[in-house]
């Protein structure tokens, strides 16, 4: 575990405030219809499920030759 420093930080949440869900970076159109069409007939064949956390970050998991997954952030 890294040291306590002196320094404390803190997030002041405001009440009733609204969460913002979108993306931090713009994508290419091209990719971002190709992920929509891969996500669209994984949802179809049931293999995925859409988020109804309010909070969610639009990511889809890619499994790698080698067993470990890659991540393809929208």
């Amino acid at each position: 575990m890294p040291p306590i420093w002196g320094i404390k930080h803190n997030i002041n949440l405001v009440p009733k405030a609204f969460i913002l869900n979108r993306s931090a970076y713009r994508s290419d159109p091209d990719r971002i219809k190709k992920l929509r069409r891969l996500v669209e007939k994984l949802m179809m064949k049931g293999y995925i499920k859409e988020s109804m956390n309010p909070c969610a970050i639009p990511i889809l998991l890619v499994p790698k030759k080698n067993k470990t997954w890659r991540t393809c952030i929208d």
